[in-house]
């Protein structure tokens, strides 16, 4: 394949053309431009560059010639311009680039009518054929060694259908004759997300508490309106089931003190209850909540005579404690998808190897989404009856129930991408968010004192923002990828930023052909979602591609996920099954469905077990009217990974 570096010097060069300009001119960190010598103008002077390129792989490739041969000087240079300071490996890579791109250079001369039939490839096409002809085997027989060039093995078709006296009309890409099927697509990822769930606070765990009592003339009198007296109840027994359910947890204990506080600090600031010389133990048990401290709050306020008639009307009372984890049992949505043509080709070729050095960084894409979620909500009604006598009023709990409501979400998440070159690879920054509106509802039926029942509801509905952030991919170099590597990294936070989330994807390829490809990936995750520590993660264990038909291609593989939540000691479980289908013309529909349950921590708290299922479709409407003529777009991106457009001519 090819013949020595000695010989080849042997064919007519241009001035200055050596062999060590030659590798200099081909460095890695220069721009490409049109006279690079994968970019030279006379079809025949490419051929040349590719026979002089594959020369040096073959040179690289062997062991470091001896001290005093004069090969040596050669070699040196080869690894120390090509490989970048990284070593012969790099150099060889470079050099898998510099041939491809070759290829594509002399592909596109061929679609311009510069070459039209073997003559046009110069003198040396014979040369040029047989090296054709081995990468074309080597891709089936040594597929490790030509990793780089299976991607591109429709460009090899067309050369070799040229070379061999035929055309590459209409259809040449569908064709076998030469090369065997084309290469396998990669199919679409969504951006990461939350599964299942769905945070309805974006802070708390929110306790909504209503009281079985009448606020009286006395209390709004003494609060200063009714509204403030039945908030300021309702506070209180809130504080008080928060010592019985979370006896031990000073995040509950603060955030029901701060609710308490904001309640009572609602009464007028002329009523008699602020002066402190006539309401000591008042203006002690609002100093402990604005700091923090329930229990020597409530210490307090039980020696407050004037609260005497509150606690009169908090004998028996019920709380209604919403979990605010909720599971998207059904999801829907459309995503319509725009991208930067010039851009967007840029960071292609940035990416597939034919264009070295930097990447500015530039707007590639832009998408924006409009989903539906119907949500089950869980929570719980509690009993409580409060005994007055003693030192302190004494709680206790003497009744619970399940509780079950449903919600509907519509979200809107728009979604802007930057491709770049970061150290020689290429990255793919993804800015996202989830803006919309939610409402829920929940309530129970109650048995009253006096044998009637009454029906106590709580709900919500209003804006909300949801997941934000940003996703950083590492798609790689076409070639050159790892059978494992680091696929992205992310950042970003529920509705408020203290609700954080971070996570990062690890994949590994286990095979890869033409028609079928096996991929594992594994998502580590921690989050402080509603002021809770919570590690787990999502692993895929095998992500099956298949492409049957040159028009579609498909994947499915089952996923599971689990998360530890560590401030209440509970887990969830949520095993998946995931589809998902491409089209030709920029048609893609996954598809996800599964079943998701809690276990352990609070009843009340608990993830409720159900089923769940979902569907996205992505449209790029700038796929429908690609002509024949326009150049093929090489998606090949991780998550988002489309393949190889594969366009009639």
């Amino acid at each position: 394949m090819g013949g020595s570096l000695a010989q080849a010097e042997e064919a007519p060069r241009e001035e200055g053309t050596d062999t060590l300009s030659f590798i200099r001119a081909l460095d890695p960190s220069r721009e490409i431009t049109d006279s690079h010598p994968t970019r030279a103008e006379a079809p025949a002077i490419l051929v040349d560059n590719a026979l002089r390129i594959q020369e040096l792989m073959e040179l690289v490739r062997g062991e470091r010639p001896a001290e005093g041969n004069a090969m040596r000087g050669t070699y040196d240079e080869a690894v120390r311009v090509l490989g970048e300071g990284q070593g012969r490996d790099a150099a060889l890579q470079a050099l898998d680039r510099m041939l491809i791109g070759v290829f594509q250079t002399l592909e596109q001369r061929i679609r311009d009518g510069d070459i039209t039939d073997r003559a046009g490839f110069g003198a040396s096409v014979d040369r040029f054929e047989q090296l054709l002809n081995s990468i074309n085997a080597g891709i089936d027989t040594d597929p490790d060694r030509y990793l780089a060039y299976d991607p591109h093995i429709n460009t090899i078709t067309s050369l070799l259908t040229v070379l061999q006296g035929g055309s590459i009309g209409a259809g040449v890409r569908e064709q076998d004759e030469a090369t065997g099927q084309r290469a396998l697509p990669f199919i679409d990822m969504p951006l990461h997300d939350l599964g299942a769930i769905h945070l309805i606070s974006s802070t708390d765990d929110e306790t909504i508490v209503t009281v079985n009592a009448e606020v009286t003339p006395v209390l709004t009198s003494m609060f200063g309106g009714q509204d403030i007296a039945q908030n300021s109840l309702n506070q209180l027994a809130n504080a008080y089931a928060t010592l019985t359910n979370h006896p031990n947890d000073l995040s509950q204990h603060q955030q029901a003190a701060n609710l308490l506080y904001e309640a009572l600090n609602q009464i007028p600031q002329d009523k008699e209850i602020w002066n402190s010389s006539v309401h000591p133990h008042f203006t002690a048990a609002m100093e402990a909540l604005q700091r923090g401290d329930l229990r020597t709050a409530l210490s307090e306020l039980t020696q407050e005579t004037s609260f005497n008639a509150v606690y009169g009307q908090l004998n028996n009372f019920y709380t209604i404690s919403v979990n605010q984890t909720a599971v998207a049992v059904m999801r829907a949505g459309v995503t319509v998808r725009y991208e930067f043509p010039d851009n967007m080709q840029r960071f292609e070729e940035f990416m597939a190897g034919a264009r070295e050095g930097t990447l500015e960084p530039a707007f590639i894409w832009l998408a924006l989404g409009l989903h539906y979620e119907y949500l089950l909500m869980s929570g719980q009604l509690q009993q409580f009856q409060l005994e007055l006598g003693g030192e302190e009023p004494t709680l206790t709990q003497v009744g619970s129930t399940p509780l079950s409501g449903t919600g509907n979400v519509f979200r809107v998440r728009p979604e802007i991408a930057i491709g770049a070159g970061a150290w020689g690879h290429p990255i793919e920054i993804v800015l996202h968010a989830d803006i919309g509106y939610r409402e829920w509802a929940m309530g129970a039926d109650i048995e009253m004192q006096d044998g009637s029942t009454q029906r106590l509801e709580i709900g919500d509905d209003g804006a909300f923002i949801g997941l934000w952030g940003v996703e950083v991919r590492f798609p790689g170099r076409t070639g050159e990828r790892s059978r494992i590597r680091l696929e992205r990294v992310g950042l970003g936070a529920v509705g408020h930023p203290e609700n954080a989330l971070a996570y990062l994807t690890l994949s590994g390829t286990w095979t890869e052909g033409n028609v079928m490809r096996i991929q594992s990936f594994v998502t580590p995750q921690y989050s402080h979602f509603l002021r809770q520590h919570r590690v787990g993660g999502d692993i895929r264990p095998a992500d099956f591609t298949f492409q049957l038909d040159p028009q579609w291609s498909l994947y499915f593989g089952p996923g599971l996920r689990y998360e530890y939540n560590i401030g209440n000691d509970s887990h969830t479980f949520e095993a998946y099954m995931g589809a998902g289908f491409r089209f030709d013309r920029g048609v893609e529909l996954d598809l996800r469905g599964g079943y998701i349950e809690g276990v352990g921590g609070p009843e009340g708290e608990r993830v409720p077990g159900t089923g769940f299922g979902g569907l996205n479709l992505t449209l790029t409407p700038a796929d429908w009217f690609r002509s024949a003529d326009d150049t093929p777009i090489t998606r090949d991106t991780v998550p988002r990974r489309a393949r190889e457009e594969e366009r009639d001519e």
